[in-house]
């Protein structure tokens, strides 16, 4: 009565454990949600200035009328002698706080052709990207880019002058080459851009520069800080609440092998020799039992002890009975 009451008693302290066990992993758990989902927020709001520019110049093919091969910004080209435009697109971005801010930009070409009616109107685009996305993080307060491309002058010409050609249609044609830079803050975009449009399908080409040159402005937003504490607490119960329910399911494994091994010692100490070296017999003479009351009549039937070794540490035994050099094993483990 009292040995059941024992283990009565054991059973439900392994099972209080467990159950705190799980009450902290939920605690956890739910701290580390909260640090996903209750963000310290504020209404963040700061200043940023942009500095932009475009820079170009002009490749012409050989010729006897020109002594230079390449030509400055702001004039008007002969078309056929144009071979590149080589733009240089420049871009200061300045901010006035630390805070990071991811951007991606990229550079694109747009052959636009208009015609007038009471209001110009475009009858024909099509577009070539340049240079795909790139992407970054502003960690400073600084971020400055410069990007080069050239273009291919006679390509794009040839082009228009096929469509005007086709279609029998007088028409304005402008390539727009432009750089496109877009901020990402939280779920916000700040997007700018630089544009350079060349005339295309005349006799005479030029350029003019497109984009309000210089920003400052003051831009306001939501910021929302990913909560360390809460990870971090959660975290940490979460290790807690697995060490306890390994540490409890480890205990209970000791316990169980434990209470059978004394048992068993108790009862049958008179015929129980407990060694320990592990014996050592020849495998084609070893027989596995399949419960301990076998060899305990084995042992009995045969006037022999029963020999004890511990193979592993309060987990696994093995008790074993010698009878004309063959060896009876029955293994006790949980």
């Amino acid at each position: 009565m009292k040995k059941n009451k024992k283990n009565s008693d054991l059973r439900r302290h392994e099972y209080f454990i467990f159950l705190i066990a799980i009450l902290i992993f939920v605690l956890g758990l739910i701290f580390i949600i909260l640090s996903f989902i209750n963000k310290d927020s504020d209404n963040i709001s700061y200043d940023y200035q942009v500095n932009k520019n475009i820079d170009y110049s002009v490749t012409i093919k050989n010729n006897p009328f020109y002594s230079e091969r390449t030509l400055t910004k702001e004039k008007h080209y002969i078309s056929s002698l144009v071979d590149y435009y080589k733009i240089i697109f420049k871009y200061d971005f300045i901010k006035d706080n630390n805070f990071e801010l991811e951007y991606k930009y990229n550079i694109e070409a747009t052959i636009s052709a208009n015609v007038e009616d009471t209001v110009e109107k475009e009858i024909w685009a099509r577009k070539f990207i340049l240079k795909n996305d790139k992407k970054g993080i502003i960690k400073n307060k600084k971020l400055y880019l410069e990007e080069k491309v050239d273009i291919d002058f006679l390509y794009y010409n040839d082009l228009v002058q096929e469509f005007k050609e086709t279609y029998d249609i007088n028409s304005d044609c402008l390539l727009k080459v432009k750089f496109n830079i877009t901020y990402n803050i939280g779920k916000e975009n700040i997007y700018d851009y630089l544009e350079l449009d060349i005339v295309l399908g005349e006799n005479i080409t030029s350029a003019s520069e497109n984009y309000l040159k210089n920003n400052n402005k003051e831009f306001e937003f939501l910021y929302s800080e990913f909560s360390y504490l809460n990870f971090l607490l959660g975290t940490f119960l979460i290790v807690v609440s697995l060490s306890l329910i390994f540490l409890n399911r480890k205990r209970s494994y000791v316990s169980l092998y434990e209470k059978k091994k004394k048992n068993l010692l108790r009862e049958y100490q008179d015929i129980i020799i407990e060694v320990l070296n592990m014996p050592i017999f020849d495998s084609s003479k070893v027989l596995n039992v399949s419960s301990f009351d076998n060899l305990v009549d084995l042992a009995y039937g045969h006037d022999s002890h029963i020999i004890f070794y511990e193979a592993i540490k309060n987990r696994e035994g093995n008790f074993y009975v010698i009878i004309d050099n063959y060896a009876y094993i029955f293994t006790l483990k949980v």
